[in-house]
């Protein structure tokens, strides 16, 4: 897992290919992301064993695992999606509506500016009546722009027809989430660092080399150090838990077929009713959701 909360990779040969795509949400600390891919790989190997695929999403969309014998990388896919929005109905629905799209648009647009590491987004706008909307989108880094802008134009497409006036709306999908509430729900963005200045140019003659006294410390070394040992180990996880899952569907009878569970449910199936009571979209109760399909 790189510091920009991201790993795919694949092992095995032939009926044991395994395709892996692992990936946190953009705001998530990378602890907290390492540790919820962790709890991830293991929450499928113990509830799906001998499958050929499965998706887990952890903390029902801080972050996602993804195994499959197909191909998967690059390749938009919509289910299964989980998701819903809340019972109320703002005062001013038109100007609301309009103050959504247009953050969401922005959003979209500069996630799919993201590039191969990174496609993600987040930002809040006034809304009416003193509100103001946060909204989050994100799609997996190994998707093209125009797959990522296809896959968040289908959810936006759907929160047109379901969910005018709705002050909270989220969508998971493996390729792509959605979300946006009335209150803040993602953690600050760092601002990327200002390019450093340019070489001073070089003087006539040599500066003569300082070698720092033996036994201190070499910050310089201990980071380069850290920031290569650290994504090593989080992938020889990954790599672990791929050894594990072709080695179970080693073990399974011959005569075993994949089935998937329950199809995509329809987007009324999905809708979450919270009640009146609920301050926002997720309880807290539902902040430690976790989704599970294989």
């Amino acid at each position: 897992m790189d510091s920009n909360g991201f790993y795919n990779t694949s092992m095995g040969e032939n009926a044991d290919r395994v395709n892996v795509i692992a990936l946190c949400r953009g705001d998530v600390l990378l602890d907290t992301c390492r540790s919820c891919i962790f709890n991830a790989a293991r929450s499928i190997l113990q509830s799906c064993p001998h499958q050929k695929q499965a998706i887990f999403w952890g903390s029902f969309d801080l972050c996602m695992l993804r195994y499959s014998n197909e191909s998967i990388f690059g390749k938009p896919e919509n289910h299964p999606s989980f998701g819903g929005w809340g019972d109320e109905i703002v005062t001013n629905r038109s100007e609301f509506d309009q103050d959504v799209r247009t953050l969401l648009n922005r959003l979209r647009n500069t996630a799919v500016d993201g590039g191969s590491l990174k496609k993600f987004a987040a930002a809040n706008t006034p809304g009416p009546d003193l509100l103001t909307i946060y909204g989050l989108v994100q799609c997996t880094p190994d998707l093209t722009s125009e797959n990522c802008s296809f896959c968040l134009n289908q959810i936006t497409e759907l929160l047109s027809h379901c969910c005018s006036g709705r002050p909270g709306f989220n969508i998971i999908r493996p390729s792509c989430i959605l979300r946006y509430e009335t209150y803040t729900f993602y953690n600050d963005i760092p601002q990327p660092a200002p390019a450093p200045p340019p070489p001073p140019q070089p003087v006539s003659a040599p500066t003569p080399t300082i070698l720092a006294p033996p036994g201190k410390d070499d910050n310089t070394s201990r980071t380069i150090i850290i920031n290569t040992i650290v994504p090593i180990v989080a992938g020889l996880i990954l790599a672990l838990f791929i050894g594990i899952v072709i080695r179970m569907r080693r073990k399974s009878k011959p005569q075993e077929k994949y089935e998937t569970g329950n199809e995509i449910s329809t987007i009324e199936s999905l809708h979450y009713d919270f009640g009146s009571g609920s301050t926002g979209f997720f309880s807290a109760i539902l902040r430690e959701f976790l989704v599970l399909d294989c």
